[in-house]
């Protein structure tokens, strides 16, 4: 199968579509990788990442009459921007009425909506992208390699290489320092040999040169608290992404090293997810089924700061599904200079679900117990629903939880328990709770799948 990035819709109302052309593509070879959709923030480094292990590229481009200019999402143009720079074959499929200027003619075909054939055009376009993919398709899973760091000469930035180095290293990669003479000359497959870099956007010739050659780079600008916030220098800024207040998110913006760390670990994280590749038309379409699911969420995931490990397994497996959450650490949507657990208690009361991974160090964490403590203040229907998970043999606080749904996964295995986990929240999602009631526990079970049942 060739590997091959998919820019589509999310929104339900172009499901059937999605799932047709789906389809169409795996019956010739084609195997697409999808960008989960996500309400808290765009990863740019992550799409150049995936675009650079595809093969080429396929837009699904629906329209959108609330959009000027563009008439369809400007997120789909800035992706099939990102496959051009990228030099993907590509085939761009539009509803009538897109706007024709992002893409180019050749590559064009237009699949008016609820029409049940395929263009010609189409199978023309798809047979010669076969032809031009082909020598491109192989396996893109590998061990991590090296990441490429490139920031400003000076004492001063000594400690910031350092945190960066920490960060990347605990992650797993190999940590190489690139020179940047401006009159120096680059050796290309130096470049090419790194997974991806770590750039400052102060360093003036080399991040040039990797933006055209299509490198996935993390891009820090550090940001001085006593002036104006600095401007997206022009060569990360795109219109598109400008349209929906997409360019700042192009770059990790700082002003001390604690809030850079907390900024680049998630970012890093998520370089490392797994490509959602379907590897099957049953996997294809299940995914293209959840995005039309009745509830969305959001989910708020409290844990104890030693049980991050397992969260950030978890909040990969949500990514997956299509479920929108909030994690303190690996999805955090509270802005800088918010007040922060005020603003967290507002995200526990409007969340649809709050899950409650339980452990002996969650009961000794003030701040996991306010959480718990206020998503079971409400009554029933009025706040989150709760589903609380027992990772170990920890013994209940008497009188804390009696009440609380739960399921015990002390001693299950670690992959078993997420996807326990998971599934849990996917069925609320899809079919609403699976019991009717708050007083509520789960029968224990080898791998964790015990029905939810009176206590």
């Amino acid at each position: 199968m060739i590997p091959t990035y998919l820019s589509h819709s999310y929104r339900p109302e172009d499901r059937e579509l999605n799932r047709l052309l789906c389809d169409y593509f795996w019956e010739r070879g084609f195997a697409f990788t999808v960008d989960p959709k996500s309400s808290v923030w765009l990863s740019i480094p992550h799409l150049e990442l995936m675009m650079q292990r595809s093969a080429c590229f396929v837009a699904i481009v629906p329209y959108r009459e609330e959009e000027a200019r563009y008439r369809t999402s400007p997120y789909i143009v800035f992706e099939h921007r990102l496959a051009v720079r990228a030099r993907k074959p590509l085939v761009v499929i539009a509803a009538p009425q897109v706007a024709g200027h992002p893409f180019e003619e050749d590559r064009l075909c237009v699949v008016p909506r609820g029409g049940p054939d395929i263009p010609p055009k189409l199978d023309r376009l798809v047979k010669e992208l076969k032809v031009r993919s082909l020598p491109y398709a192989r396996d893109f899973d590998h061990v991590l390699g090296s990441v490429g760091l490139v920031l400003p000469r000076g004492r001063h930035y000594h400690p910031v290489a350092r945190a960066v180095r920490e960060v990347l290293e605990a992650a797993g990669y190999r940590v190489h320092a690139l020179p940047h003479d401006a009159d120096g000359t680059q050796n290309f497959a130096e470049l090419d040999r790194h997974d991806f870099f770590v750039v400052d956007i102060a360093v003036k010739d080399l991040p040039g040169r990797l933006y055209y050659r299509f490198a996935p780079a993390i891009k820090l600008g550090y940001r001085r608290t006593d002036r104006p916030p600095m401007e997206v220098p022009r060569l990360y800024r795109d219109d598109a992404l400008d349209r929906v207040g997409g360019s700042g998110q192009n770059v990790i913006w700082w002003s001390d090293i604690d809030e850079l760390v907390n900024h680049l670990v998630p970012v890093v994280d998520k370089m490392q997810r797994p490509r959602r590749q379907f590897r099957s038309r049953e996997e294809g379409a299940g995914y293209f089924e959840s995005l039309g699911r009745p509830r969305h969420g959001p989910v708020f995931v409290s844990n104890a700061d030693q049980q991050n490990e397992f969260a950030r397994r978890l909040s990969r497996a949500l990514d997956l599904k299509n479920i929108g959450y909030f994690h303190y650490r690996y999805r955090n949507t509270i802005p800088l200079g918010i007040p922060w657990e005020q603003e967290l208690m507002k995200l526990v009361d409007s969340s649809a679900l709050f899950v409650a991974l339980t452990t002996a160090d969650y009961w000794k964490s003030d701040l996991c117990q306010r959480e718990l403590g206020r998503a079971a203040q409400f009554v029933p229907g009025a706040g989150p629903l709760i589903y609380r998970y027992y990772l170990d043999r920890a013994s209940d606080p008497i009188g804390r939880i009696d009440r609380l749904q739960a399921r015990d996964l002390a001693g299950v295995r670690e992959d078993a328990q997420i996807d326990a986990i998971v599934g849990d929240i996917e069925g609320y999602l899809t079919d609403g709770p699976s019991v009717e009631g708050s007083a509520l526990v789960a029968d224990a079970a080898p791998c964790g799948h015990g029905a939810w049942s009176r206590r």
